[in-house]
């Protein structure tokens, strides 16, 4: 192997995986991610002698570094955050230099900046694919490093036409292309270095619980922003949704059976809006108070019996932080990690939102009780009006509408299902929306177009209750749930977004009272979940099990898990203690007395080994090493026989002319060791083991003796 190649290839390794770690915190976006992995392929399929040869190339790049560097800090002005920026600002930095690199200098500069791109992965908690991308660095660093550190000797101490030993001339690009620096051995030897580092800060990782250094002092890092649950939301924004399958929720209920169903479509309700101005709904009201708390438990409708049923959720990091609860959930159960803290508010329209200033998604239990319950409660006046208010601008023909459909109809159950009935039948479900940028979207979905997503139906529902006198509001959220085989949960994406209608039935049985009810139009096909290919979705099932066990048990590694793991591992060592837990072995103190004397004398003598094989320069080490490794070692020896008797030989002489000007008793001994020395370096002479025994034999003699007046040598 190539000395220059092999440390080329494993430096663009290693700045590679820093690269994607960077992308893989998903603090970068989609066009910057693309222009990474373009110029990641530059890297590794473009020559370099492509780039050296263009100076006007390093130009531009350099101008490309400048207009980087004051992109980000105009963005940086603009309010996005710190954190994000110096994450693209260090992999779009580390891809440029990759491209324009010569030498050793800018060697250090990729290997700093591949480190701070790690550390600043481990502050902000990556995720799997991060920890992918660690093991990678763990296991290249240490070859990268050592050949790193040679080639700045290398190009240091040669680069100003310095000589040799033998007094020529030093060919830096001849090493570089030499095979005899690094080899299989080398390589073996520091990819198994890694595996005592990576025990060793596993080890620092158990016992020291991490903390995120970015969270105390560049602030909080805004989760992942979704469409369709923000304070305004415009029609056609959920429909979004249905095409990304990224992970949003996890829930596990309890007590699940042997063989769970594959599919638990569980409606959870994220957020409600009351008032539509003809393109987009919005909330009145924007009041906030804490819920109500007994112990550890937060009351949302009464507090939990015995009877109820209990369903573990996790939600991924998102903006705006929301907690999706099931329709008829009576109270909620924060789980919350020793040392942080999470406050739960409920909003405006029941909404429920967790502030946390970690930022890191949130876990609760929802209990559920064993019978539906419906609980009545009245609805004030100005309520009521709030949820019958029409757009000034809303079409006579979309008021028409709701009569002409409901002609005959008498109470308001009945009413909502012919209305919900009309749309889910004739209507078609459409990602495409054909309606949403017209001026009256509605107006043209039900008229025109007849096809839309979820937003679409559950507008006009809530529009055509409202005119027949039925209080109603549309409810963003998500139904859905998979089964994960790998994880034993269920999980909820992004595709399983969707819309529908809560409608206040108030019949004239029970004036003033009454209670909301769930009205889904949308087609089946619009709830039903994305499909994905058997093969793909196994797949996708393991990863994102074992990505949800890093992010548990890495990511969110605090006090707490370390108290769980502590337990686990006396539970798996139990077997070495007797029933009073005292060790098995019996190991008294006389017993660690001599553990402790073993232990000392066996690194006295590795060490008294070590330090003597160093200082023996003649010993079998030399004669059974190869032959480069012997012929420097017989170099060695005659320079240091020369500067015993007095005589060094100067760099720019060569070592027979010096051997030929010596005066000295030992002359001929010392001319004849050079010509054996030059006869094997150059002229291919094979030494045995007997000669090169007899060569450091004849040059201790020389040293021996009494050194004779120095002579001038030319």
């Amino acid at each position: 192997m190539r000395f220059g190649a092999i440390h080329r290839f494993l430096l663009t390794l290693l700045s590679t995986f820093g690269v994607l770690a960077m992308m893989c915190l998903g603090a970068t976006s989609l066009a910057t991610n693309v222009l990474l992995l373009l110029g990641l392929v530059a890297v590794w399929f473009v020559p370099e002698t492509f780039w050296h040869t263009r100076p006007w190339l390093r130009g531009t790049f350099n101008i490309g570094f400048l207009v980087l560097f004051f992109l980000e800090l105009a963005r940086w002005i603009a309010g996005a955050h710190v954190l994000d920026l110096t994450i693209e600002f260090l992999a779009v930095f580390q891809v440029l230099r990759l491209l324009t690199r010569r030498g050793a200098a800018h060697d250090i500069l990729l290997l700093g900046i591949a480190t701070l791109q790690f550390t600043a992965g481990a502050i902000l908690g990556g995720g799997l694919g991060y920890a992918i991308c660690f093991l990678g660095f763990v296991i290249v660093a240490p070859a990268a490093l050592v050949l790193s550190h040679l080639r700045r000797e290398v190009e240091g101490n040669y680069r100003q036409g310095a000589r040799d030993r033998t007094g020529l001339p030093v060919d830096v690009p001849r090493i570089l292309r030499s095979r005899r620096v690094v080899g299989r051995g080398f390589l073996t030897a520091m990819g198994l270095l890694s595996l005592p580092i990576l025990v060793a800060m596993g080890a620092l990782f158990l016992l020291f619980p991490r903390v995120g250094l970015s969270l105390l002092f560049l602030g909080e890092r805004p989760g992942t922003g979704v469409v369709g649950f923000s304070d305004h939301v415009d029609l056609g924004q959920v429909g979004a949704l249905r095409l990304d399958p990224s992970l949003s929720i996890r829930f596990t209920p309890e007590n699940l059976p042997a063989d769970p169903p594959a599919r638990l479509p569980l409606r959870l309700r994220g957020t409600a809006y009351d008032t539509y101005d003809g393109k987009a709904w919005s909330r009145s009201l924007q009041t906030r108070h804490a819920l109500e708390r007994v112990g550890d438990t937060l009351l949302l409708q009464r507090f939990p019996s015995s009877s109820d049923r209990r369903i573990l959720f996790e939600v991924e990091p998102m903006e705006p932080p929301i907690v999706f609860l099931p329709f008829g959930a009576v109270s909620l159960e924060p789980i919350v990690p020793i040392g942080e803290s999470v406050a739960f508010q409920r909003g405006s329209e029941s909404e429920v939102r967790y502030v946390s200033p970690l930022a890191r998604g949130v876990r609760y239990g929802v209990l559920m009780p064993a019978v539906a319950e419906i609980p009545t409660e009245p609805l004030a006046t100005a309520d009521r009006s709030r949820y019958l208010t029409m757009p000034a601008n809303l079409s006579p023909r979309v008021r028409a509408l709701a009569h002409e459909w409901t002609v005959g109809k008498q109470s308001q159950l009945e009413i909502a299902r012919t209305l919900e009935e009309h749309l889910k039948t004739n209507f078609t479900y459409d990602l495409r929306a054909p309606s949403s940028g017209m001026p009256q979207p509605v107006e043209h979905f039900l008229f025109e177009s007849k096809r839309g997503h979820c937003e679409f139906f559950s507008t006009s529902l809530a529009l055509l209750l409202r005119e027949d006198g039925i209080p109603s509001r549309t409810v963003n959220g998500f139904v859905g749930g998979e089964y994960n085989r790998f994880g034993q949960y269920y999980a909820v994406r992004r595709s399983n977004a969707h819309s529908w209608v809560e409608a206040f039935i108030d019949e004239p049985s029970i004036p003033g009272f009454g209670h909301w009810m769930i009205f889904d139009p949308t087609p089946p096909s619009g709830v039903a979940p994305v499909e994905s290919q058997k093969t793909v979705a196994y797949l996708r099932d393991a990863y994102e099990a074992i990505a949800e066990r890093w992010q548990r048990n890495v990511v969110r590694y605090n006090l707490e898990t370390q108290i769980r793991a502590v337990h686990w591992i006396g539970k798996k060592t139990a077997f070495l203690r007797n029933e009073d837990g005292e060790s098995l072995f019996g190991f008294g103190d006389r017993e660690k007395f001599f553990a402790l004397v073993i232990v000392v004398a066996a690194f006295g003598a590795w060490g008294f080994t070590r330090r003597r094989r160093f200082s023996l320069r003649g010993s079998s080490k030399d004669v059974m090493a190869t032959r480069p490794e012997r012929l420097a070692g017989l170099s060695g020896a005659l320079e240091r026989t020369l500067s015993a008797i007095g005589h060094p030989r100067p760099p720019n002489v060569p070592p027979l002319r010096h051997a030929e000007l010596l005066s000295h008793p030992k002359k001929d001994d010392v001319l004849a060791l050079t010509q054996i020395y030059l006869e094997a370096r150059f002229g291919g002479v094979e030494l045995t083991d007997e000669d090169t025994q007899d060569f450091y034999r004849r040059a201790s003699e020389i040293r021996s003796a009494k050194a004779a007046p120095a002579s001038e040598t030319t």
